[in-house]
C-alpha cells in the first residue's frame, strides 16, 4: 500500500512553467493515509489543481487515495469541474457506501490570464498570500464534502490570480502537528513562513 501510495501522491513536486509555479509536498502521518495532491495539463494553458483528505487514516484511506488516482487520470477535464466533481460523488458514494468521503480543494487554472475557477467541497483550509497580506479564500456557498449524500450542489467561485500571488491550500495535517510540548501548529505562522 505504501509503494502504492508513492507512486500515485510523490512526497514532493516542483513545477516550474513560464507564468507560473507548482510545488506539492507531502508526508504521511503513519505509512499510508489519505491525503492526495493531483496536477493536470489538460489544455494549452489550462490546469487542474487538486487537494484532497479522506476520511480515516492507513490503507482504508489508502485504497481511496489510489482510486482517487485513477479516476483524476482519466477524467476528461474539458467536461468541466462541476460534471467532474457530480461523478467523483456518485462514484465515492456508490463504491464505499458512505462509510469513506473526502474534502477537497479543486482549482482549473487558466495560465495565460491568471483567471482561476475554485471549488471547495466542505475543505476550507485555503489561503492567498498577496502584497504581504495573508487572506482566507472562503466561498460564499459552501458545499458538501464528496461521498456524503447522492446529487449535491456544487457553487464555484472565481479569483484572479496576480503577478506575485501565492495560492496555498494545505489538509488539516498541518494544523494538527504539535511541538514537543503538545501545542499544535498555528496558523499565525503561515505568513512568515510564506515571507
Amino acid at each position: 500500500a505504501k509503494n502504492l501510495q508513492i507512486n500515485l501522491v510523490k512526497p514532493k513536486i516542483y513545477l516550474q512553467e513560464k507564468t507560473f509555479d507548482f510545488i506539492a509536498h507531502s508526508t504521511m502521518a503513519k505509512e499510508v493515509g489519505g491525503d492526495f495532491y493531483f496536477y493536470k495539463n489538460y489544455l494549452p494553458q489550462n490546469w487542474i489543481f487538486s487537494l484532497c483528505d479522506v476520511s480515516g487514516k492507513g490503507v482504508a484511506a489508502a485504497m481511496v487515495t489510489a482510486v482517487l488516482g485513477g479516476v483524476f487520470s482519466i477524467f476528461d477535464f474539458k467536461q468541466g469541474l462541476n460534471i467532474f466533481i457530480k461523478k467523483l460523488n456518485h462514484f465515492i458514494l456508490s463504491t464505499f457506501n458512505s462509510d469513506r468521503f473526502l474534502t477537497g480543494i479543486f482549482i482549473k487554472f487558466d495560465c495565460s490570464t491568471g483567471k482561476t475557477t475554485i471549488l471547495d467541497m466542505g475543505h476550507s483550509y485555503l489561503y492567498l498570500y498577496r502584497q504581504q497580506k495573508f487572506l482566507r479564500v472562503k466561498p460564499k456557498n459552501e458545499n458538501l464534502p464528496i461521498g456524503i449524500m447522492e446529487n449535491i450542489e456544487t457553487h464555484s467561485f472565481h479569483l484572479q490570480l496576480e503577478q506575485g500571488d501565492i495560492l496555498l491550500a494545505f489538509t488539516d495535517g498541518i494544523i494538527e502537528q504539535t511541538n514537543e510540548q503538545g501545542q499544535e501548529y498555528a496558523l499565525s505562522n503561515l505568513p512568515k513562513f510564506l515571507r
